[in-house]
């Protein structure tokens, strides 16, 4: 057991290399105006596709934020990287000051109460003395977050772009991805469980990205495609 789990931490750190690396040519590491429109004129009574997925063509995968190149030490929560893992479980944050009316503030704590509902996860607010932390932001781009813990705190950020970005399950998807975890429908046996229609997927849904672990049709991070 131990020995299949070393490897498929391999195969994991190996592919998110590679991925990385091919997107190096490309955008992925800023914020665009033209998500922030899309969120802007977001209907979720009308429109069938969540939030966090306005960003196809702009973030990688429609709503990650790619590390700057110097910053290449969060490619994965494997063990191996530890600096990419939030210490114990604890998540310190940061909501950036007049961003959110108090009920959207509400909003993002009811999704970080079902993590302390379910899980070890703890997000707690930073104190002067914390060294890493994430932020939360309110800023015209989208929805969007950084993968796992950076040692420089400004790219630490999840981006939830209101009333947009609050709706649904987009605040607990977004965390997910401050957490470490990526997309489900981009792993590389996803076919052995689901099957995807090529032919009816645009350029912007076709890009995969490795994530080899148990699967899960109901995990946050499972896209509709």
């Amino acid at each position: 057991m131990c020995r299949r789990r070393a490897f498929l931490q391999t195969v994991l750190v190996i592919g998110l290399l590679i991925d990385v690396r091919k997107c190096s040519g490309q955008l992925y590491r800023s914020e665009s105006a033209e998500v922030g429109r899309r969120a802007r004129n977001y209907d979720g009574r009308v429109q069938q596709q969540p939030a966090h997925e306005l960003g196809f063509g702009y973030y990688y995968q429609g709503d990650i934020m790619l590390p700057a190149p110097q910053s290449q030490d969060r490619l994965s929560i494997a063990e191996e990287h530890a600096s990419t893992v939030w210490p114990n479980a604890i998540v310190p944050y940061y909501i950036t000051p007049n961003s959110f009316t108090p009920s959207e503030v509400g909003i993002i704590e009811r999704a970080m109460n079902v993590f302390h509902a379910k899980t070890c996860v703890r997000f707690v607010p930073r104190t002067p003395q914390t060294p890493h932390y994430f932020q939360i932001t309110n800023r015209p781009a989208g929805c969007y977050a950084s993968i796992g813990r950076a040692q420089d705190n400004s790219q630490n950020v999840m981006n939830l772009q209101a009333p947009a970005c609050l709706s649904g399950g987009t605040p607990m998807h977004e965390m997910m991805h401050v957490l470490g975890f990526l997309h489900e429908v981009s792993r590389p046996d996803r076919d052995e469980y689901i099957y995807v229609n090529r032919s009816a997927l645009e350029p912007r849904y076709q890009s995969k990205f490795p994530f080899r672990v148990q699967y899960c049709f109901r995990l946050v991070t499972h896209l509709r495609l």
